[in-house]
């Protein structure tokens, strides 16, 4: 049994390697990606409660550049291009009467790209009231889907009531033979919090102002196949988001952090050591969650075209 998951972990690592977007980073998918995951970072900072003028500055910059040589390989911007364009001009129109533009350089590398285009509009993040963001909540599904966004303001707390009663409609989502593997852990103190927050680095500046954390874990023991070594994450996945879909429902804002981003083995062993989480359960994900405030920013980046993630075969 041993040498059969050797084998397996040996085909998905060959498979890894030869076409990973780390390991083929001139591959056009692969920059759009880079694009993407540059520009959500800067959208983050432009809805953050608590903006600071000038932040961001090498993630600007890294923008400017991965705009311009996908632009330049393969030619005028459309959909995620089009938007990262749209993210810096956001930018430029929050420091529009900022007094500390001293690096004259910075801000000319960025009108350098944005001029060239001024049919694309500014991506301001929308500012909403907490009553028109759940307007849709009790609506007819696609609505309900559709109006479902990652808050990362929190004001106030949430009752445990309140969790159990969103991870309880939670269980709604389908698990292999019904196994049920997924368990969820719900941080509530505050010292334990910002300690596995700290070992998590894509929380930073709203963090820590969440009232509760919730981790998502899934326990091996479910495991009964060599050909189900992923199957865990599967299971957390499709649970993940019928979490995100109950907290909507019931109001709470939240945000999915990525743990898969922590290497460091050692992390993830201070984690289980430091919350009591068995050594048998993996981790999947965070969220963050707490009250909505009556007012909020929120990061909304807009979807591919379903024809480009659709084949028909």
């Amino acid at each position: 049994m041993q040498f059969k998951v050797k084998e397996a972990m040996k085909y998905d690592v060959e498979r890894y390697i030869r076409y990973a977007g780390i390991f083929n980073t001139e591959k056009k998918d692969n920059l759009l990606a880079q694009i993407i995951h540059t520009y959500h970072g800067i959208e983050k900072g432009l809805t953050m409660p608590n903006r600071r003028y000038n932040f961001g500055q090498d993630a600007i910059m890294s923008l400017v550049s991965l705009l311009s040589k996908y632009i330049y390989s393969y030619g005028e911007p459309t959909g995620q291009v089009a938007h990262g364009i749209g993210i810096l001009k956001a930018y430029l129109i929050m420091h529009s009467e900022y007094d500390g533009q001293e690096n004259i350089l910075f801000w000319q590398k960025i009108h350098n790209l944005t001029d060239k285009y001024p049919q694309i509009q500014p991506a301001i993040q929308p500012h909403k009231t907490a009553v028109d963001f759940y307007r849709d909540v009790y609506c007819d599904f696609k609505r309900f889907a559709m109006s479902r966004h990652t808050l990362r303001h929190y004001e106030g707390s949430v009752s445990e009531n309140e969790i159990k009663e969103a991870v309880e409609l939670a269980m709604t989502a389908p698990s292999a033979c019904n196994r049920q593997p997924v368990r969820i852990h719900c941080i509530s103190d505050k010292n334990l919090k910002n300690r596995v927050l700290d070992l998590q680095s894509g929380n930073r500046g709203f963090g820590k102002d969440a009232d509760k954390v919730l981790i998502v874990t899934g326990d091996l023991s479910s495991i009964c196949w060599v050909d189900e070594r992923y199957d865990i994450y599967t299971n957390c996945g499709i649970f993940i988001m019928n979490l995100c879909y109950s907290l909507f429902y019931y109001k709470i804002a939240h945000c999915v952090l990525n743990w898969s981003i922590c290497v460091d083995a050692a992390k993830d062993a201070e984690l289980h050591r430091i919350t009591g989480i068995p050594e048998s359960e993996v981790v999947a994900a965070m969220i963050t969650c707490g009250r909505t405030p009556t007012e909020i920013d929120v990061a909304m980046s807009p979807r591919k075209n379903v024809n480009e993630i659709l084949t028909f075969h």
